[in-house]
C-alpha cells in the first residue's frame, strides 16, 4: 500500500515536471547586453497537489565550455529569484504562464549564451520537494 502511494505521488511529481516550459526566449533568439528582455516559464495547469515554492533565472556569459561546466545545471549569473504564481493564458485555459522582465548585464560579451530556469514546488500530500531546472542557448550580440 505504501509503495504504491508512493509511486503515485513521484508519479505525479514526474508527470507535472513535464509540463513546465520555457516559452521565452526562444532558441536562438538575440539579446543584448545592457537591455531588459522578457522570459515567459509556462506549466499546464494538472490535477496534482502542487506548491510552487520558487523560480530562478540565471544567464551565462558565453557559451560554456563542456567538460568543465554542467550547461544544464549551473544557474552562472542569476537574474531573478524568487515567487513563481502563473496564471491562466486565458480564463478556462489550461496553460498557466508568467512573464518576468530581467537585464542582459552590460559586461557580458558577444556569443552565445545559455539562459537556465530553475524551478522548486512541492508535490503530493507528503510533501514531496522537487526541482528541475530548463534551458535555452540564446544569442548576445
Amino acid at each position: 500500500m505504501q509503495f504504491s502511494l508512493l509511486f503515485v505521488t513521484l508519479a505525479s511529481a514526474l508527470s507535472a515536471f513535464a509540463q513546465f516550459n520555457i516559452a521565452l526566449p526562444t532558441p536562438g533568439q538575440t539579446l543584448h547586453p545592457g537591455q531588459s528582455f522578457t522570459v515567459r516559464v509556462e506549466k499546464l495547469d494538472v490535477l496534482s497537489l502542487t506548491t510552487e515554492v520558487g523560480i530562478a533565472i540565471g544567464l551565462s556569459n558565453g557559451q560554456p565550455v563542456m567538460g568543465f561546466e554542467d550547461a544544464s545545471h549551473n544557474m552562472y549569473t542569476i537574474l531573478f529569484a524568487g515567487p513563481f504564481s502563473p496564471q491562466p493564458e486565458s480564463p478556462g485555459g489550461t496553460t498557466l504562464f508568467q512573464d518576468y522582465s530581467v537585464t542582459v548585464p552590460s559586461s557580458f560579451t558577444p556569443g552565445e549564451s545559455v539562459l537556465n530556469v530553475g524551478r522548486a514546488a512541492l508535490f503530493g500530500r507528503g510533501p514531496y520537494l522537487g526541482t528541475d531546472i530548463l534551458n535555452v542557448t540564446v544569442t548576445l550580440a
